[in-house]
């Protein structure tokens, strides 16, 4: 993802790279750092012109893509298939001020006059 980009999670990605071209570059540099330390290796002058142009935005759309699973949100095991548990998720939720959260934003949208 931190090559095509995602649209709908505003990561930006790298113009002109699409996932056919991102799976080919991966597969042979390894990395998105990799791919951008042997630019010089870019076959495609239009790819490698990209990539040399948007180098920062494609460490960026990386980080960005990257799932943190030190997140003290709430933990993913708990949200996998067959093994949820809805009680401590709610916890984690409230510990974290989630709840909270949600609550005083469906209160501001239910206040008069909006």
């Amino acid at each position: 993802m931190g090559l095509t980009g995602d649209t709908s999670d505003n990561i930006p990605g790298v113009p002109g790279i699409g996932p056919k071209t991102a799976t080919q570059l991966i597969e042979e540099f390894g990395s998105i750092e990799e791919l951008l330390k042997n630019l010089d290796r870019v076959k495609n002058s239009r790819v490698r012109a990209s990539l040399e142009r948007y180098a920062e935005q494609a460490r960026l759309s990386r980080e960005l893509a990257t799932l943190d699973s030190d997140s003290p949100w709430i933990g993913i095991g708990r949200l996998e298939k067959g093994r949820a548990r809805p009680e401590e998720a709610a916890g984690d939720l409230q510990r974290n001020g989630v709840l909270q959260a949600f609550e005083g934003f469906f209160s501001a949208a239910r206040a008069p006059g909006r």
